[in-house]
């Protein structure tokens, strides 16, 4: 019983982060109230438009988060490899 609960916690605790990290893109470089509030409406705008549940659609930026980091590895690599700084970072 508590490997289970230990499990759904881990599932939940995924599901938050992957839909958090997606807000903090979506609010841009400000900080304030209003970029936030407006970044809450993107995403729940997102979720709407696409017809899911949180947790689809955490799955769906799960997956985009780590093919963005994936990218910017493979771009980082190829950057040593070349001997320049990487762009951007």
């Amino acid at each position: 019983w508590r490997e289970r609960m230990d499990s759904k916690r881990r599932q939940n605790w995924s599901r938050i982060s992957a839909v958090y990290t997606r807000i903090l893109q979506l609010r841009g470089p400000g900080s304030s109230a209003d970029e936030l509030e407006r970044a809450l409406r993107a995403v729940d705008d997102e979720m709407a438009q696409t017809h899911v549940t949180l947790t689809k659609y955490s799955q769906v930026v799960r997956k985009q988060l780590a093919t963005e980091r994936r990218q910017t590895a493979q771009r980082d690599q190829q950057a040593a490899r070349l001997g320049i700084g990487s762009s951007g970072h």
